[in-house]
């Protein structure tokens, strides 16, 4: 089916069709599949107090600030995050109390669109679920979009952190919610794209509908387990060679990669090489075991 729909996207034009597979593949090697935005706002080059003072472990310093400096809540740092979002990322549990119970804004959002419900959701920290539930019962959206269409549960459920996706789900997350961009996937097949059994099986324990279908591939979840399991489709690889595409396209890359890095990737290569990363690295065979066992 994904061949034979690839196949009319040639006859009706192939460079969108190839830019979209490419674009996963580079995605998926290079930014964990997620496709950053140009900045949303602006940063100050002066201002990496907040950074400092979480560095130093210096939290009590941040605490005074806040009682000295109403308008130091909303900073902007040479990152482009407030407070909030820099403590979010030092994983800095007692500063984001903190923060939020002096009004910090817990929806306020990085340059790259990042939310700090959706940056939490990539933290490996032992405090990260703890994290997310301070910034839920204070205000945090957990169906907000960000980072071009993906919400915190797209993108717990893209990197297989079963716990965190639990979390969200039952903070009220939508689980069949599809993503703004691409195939519109639900988190359920990002997670069987992964390979990610584990973060399937809490899914569909919460209803996640594994007949839905990608809006591109027309695949369901389980099927797309098992193509991505046969890695590097060769259509696909003739698809993104046979449109002749750049590594300097715009829609292709993202702006955090050098220009004279991107004039030594092949496109068609880094579709090769990133499917099969996936491929080997994902437990794709049972994610497919999973779904089919659920279907009956």
């Amino acid at each position: 089916r994904l061949r034979n729909r690839a196949m009319r996207q040639l006859d009706m034009g192939v460079r969108d069709f190839a830019t979209r597979k490419a674009s996963f593949a580079f995605r998926s090697a290079h930014t964990g599949n997620a496709n950053p935005q140009e900045p949303t706002v602006p940063g100050n080059p002066d201002n990496n107090w907040t950074v400092e003072a979480l560095l130093r472990d210096d939290h009590g310093a941040i605490a005074q600030r806040l009682r000295n400096d109403p308008d130091y809540i909303r900073e902007r740092d040479f990152h482009g995050d407030t407070p909030l979002l820099a403590a979010i990322r030092f994983s800095a549990l007692d500063v984001v109390h903190v923060l939020l119970r002096n009004g910090a804004d817990p929806n306020a959002a990085a340059q790259n669109g990042l939310t700090g419900l959706q940056l939490v959701t990539l933290s490996e920290s032992g405090v990260a679920i703890e994290i997310l539930l301070e910034l839920i019962r204070a205000g945090a959206d957990v169906h907000a979009f960000g980072f071009k269409g993906w919400t915190a549960l797209h993108l717990a459920a893209n990197s297989g952190r079963g716990e965190m996706v639990r979390a969200l789900l039952e903070m009220g997350a939508d689980v069949n919610q599809r993503m703004e961009v691409d195939g519109q996937q639900t988190p359920l097949m990002l997670a069987a794209s992964f390979g990610q059994p584990l973060t399937v099986r809490i899914l569909l324990e919460h209803g996640a509908d594994p007949t839905l279908r990608d809006m591109d591939s027309e695949l369901t979840a389980q099927e797309i387990a098992e193509e991505v399991a046969r890695g590097p489709d060769p259509e696909t690889v003739a698809l993104i060679r046979r449109a002749n595409l750049r590594s300097t396209n715009p829609e292709l890359f993202t702006d955090q990669i050098p220009p004279e890095v991107l004039q030594e990737i092949d496109p068609a290569q880094e579709y090769i090489d990133s499917m099969n990363s996936i491929a080997q690295e994902g437990r794709h065979a049972e994610v497919a075991r999973v779904l089919a066992d659920y279907r009956r």
